[in-house]
């Protein structure tokens, strides 16, 4: 119940705030309203709003008040992934076109080079917009001035936070003389504006204690590499028709994740010398990838990293046991359970 009230409640406030930016952005240029239009296109489509519903389990039950600030978490996430896109030059996503492959529509009478650069900084700006649009939301909300304070701090450290990872995971798929570790990654780019931010900002909403922040720091932390690593799996043999992306992007261009480092570790030297030659290869085919994919199961990788989901997992239903909301205990054992359950 808590999930249906808030994603509802949720979607309606983006709604209305977009659709009220639309008409002002009118009075700018039409231009302007149609960038707007756009955003409200792609931010309705798709999306699961779990760092919405995580804000309101942070908080320890559905509250009206606390529906903008759980918003101002989907807002950030929105224009991440809008960003995101553009890092990773896809023109998709959750099975439609993004602001990107809308605009490289849009600009089609212009050279593809040059339409794709505008498109990307439409993109950008789009981005930027819901990232304001984020902070609006704490500051319309109907909590003191101080705990206002405290969810700006928050935000920001969120986002602060998330653009480091997204840096450490562009530069480790081309940077060669510099190691990052897959699991700093896995924190800053996802466990902590994911699962840590929306947690802790409904716990600074209800007044929580320091301990159960600390406490959903913890959990946070572990679920959100576990959903990473799951991520990193489902990246290779997931189904584009469910995850949306495709599944070939992550190897040719060469990411260097946690299944990878396993894989080098343990591939044979002929699995070696294929992966020397297909990983990061932009041209590589598509019969060539299915190859690649082979091996790093053969190898045992994908089954490794599988047992280490199940472990995180396992560590993050663990902290749970210390919460004293048992409703809200509740609540998160069955999400991360869920999650636990995540298939191809």
């Amino acid at each position: 119940m808590i999930r249906e009230q808030t994603t509802t409640q949720v979607q309606n406030l983006i709604a209305d705030i977009i659709n009220r930016r639309i008409l002002e952005a009118e009075v700018i240029h039409p231009a302007y309203a149609e960038l707007w239009r756009r955003v409200l296109a792609i931010s309705l489509h798709g999306g699961k709003r779990t760092r919405p519903y995580l804000t309101m389990l942070g908080y320890g039950q559905f509250d009206d008040k606390v529906v903008p600030i759980a918003a101002a978490q989907e807002l950030l996430h929105i224009a991440m992934l809008m960003h995101d896109d553009i890092i990773d030059q896809d023109s998709i996503r959750h099975g439609v076109k993004n602001i990107t492959g809308l605009y490289v529509d849009s600009y089609g009478e212009h050279a593809a080079e040059q339409a794709a650069h505008f498109a990307n900084s439409a993109a950008l700006l789009a981005g930027d917009a819901l990232i304001s649009e984020a902070y609006q939301c704490i500051a319309a909300s109907d909590v003191s001035l101080e705990t206002a304070k405290m969810l700006h701090k928050r935000l920001g450290q969120s986002i602060f936070e998330v653009i480091g990872g997204e840096l450490m995971d562009v530069e480790a798929g081309f940077v060669k003389d510099t190691d990052y570790d897959p699991f700093d990654i896995y924190y800053y780019k996802t466990a902590s504006y994911s699962f840590v931010g929306p947690l802790v900002t409904g716990a600074l909403s209800a007044g929580a204690d320091k301990e159960t922040i600390n406490l959903f720091k913890r959990y946070g932390t572990e679920a959100g590499i576990a959903f990473q690593l799951q991520d990193d799996i489902l990246g290779l043999y997931g189904d584009p028709e469910v995850t949306g992306k495709s599944v070939l992007t992550d190897l040719r261009e060469g990411k260097a994740t946690h299944l990878i480092d396993i894989h080098k570790q343990h591939y044979t030297p002929e699995m070696k010398a294929r992966f020397d030659v297909l990983f990061g290869n932009q041209d590589v085919a598509d019969e060539e990838i299915a190859i690649l994919k082979q091996d790093i199961i053969d190898s045992g990788a994908r089954q490794a990293v599988e047992d280490r989901i199940g472990e995180r997992y396992r560590l993050a239903l663990n902290e749970l046991n210390h919460l004293t909301n048992e409703p809200q205990r509740a609540e998160l054992r069955a999400f991360t359970e869920k999650l636990m359950g995540r298939t191809l």
